[in-house]
């Protein structure tokens, strides 16, 4: 068993962003974010021109956890040809809910320590579907801030209770101000133009 967390905080650690081909759209519409880690352990984003997620696999062991837009999170196995050069992106056996493969892959999640906006994304499905909460420690997204950011930080927001503290401003001063500049600008190349 604690070789199996070594082994887990290990791989964990290792997890790191590629940025290979992560500019350029596809003809789906969608750009690929990508995350390496040991043993072949990947983590593939696919991000629409808005910035949405509309898609992640997580991938380790041959095991995949897949999370889709308007499906959820489901499980899988990996298939390809040996090829590990690049992250698998299909699966060849659909399980569903295989809540045992959800736990592990939340607990390596929960261990990247500089956990990105995409990995942080996924770790908050798989949290909601194990029932854990992930490590506010660490809940300082690094990386790309996208809309589904903001409203992923709003949502945890109003979730814990926690609210921004708003401060009224006003900004009266700085329109009487700019007003004021603007009105003696126009008198003074008004009264130039009629005296010259």
């Amino acid at each position: 068993m604690a070789q199996d967390e070594a082994t887990t905080k290990r791989v964990a650690a290792s997890l790191k962003r590629v940025f290979v081909g992560d500019s350029t759209f596809r003809g789906d519409g969608l750009r690929r974010i990508w995350h390496r880690g040991e043993n072949t352990t990947d983590v593939v984003s696919w991000v629409d021109r808005q910035g949405q997620i509309m898609r992640q696999e997580f991938t380790f062991g041959g095991l995949v956890v897949r999370w889709e837009r308007g499906r959820g999170v489901v499980s899988g196995a990996e298939t390809g040809g040996g090829e590990h050069s690049m992250p698998a992106a299909r699966t060849i056996e659909d399980w569903g809910d295989n809540s045992e493969l959800f736990s592990a892959a939340f607990t390596l999640l929960c261990q990247v320590p500089q956990s990105d906006f995409y990995l942080r994304h996924l770790m908050h499905h798989l949290a909601d579907l194990v029932g854990e909460e992930p490590p506010r420690d660490r809940d300082t997204t690094q990386g790309e801030v996208t809309m589904t950011h903001i409203l992923n930080s709003r949502s945890i927001e109003q979730r814990w209770g926690l609210d921004e503290k708003e401060e009224p401003e006003s900004h009266f001063a700085l329109w009487l101000v700019v007003a004021v500049l603007g009105i003696t600008l126009f008198i003074g190349a008004f009264w130039y133009v009629v005296t010259h």
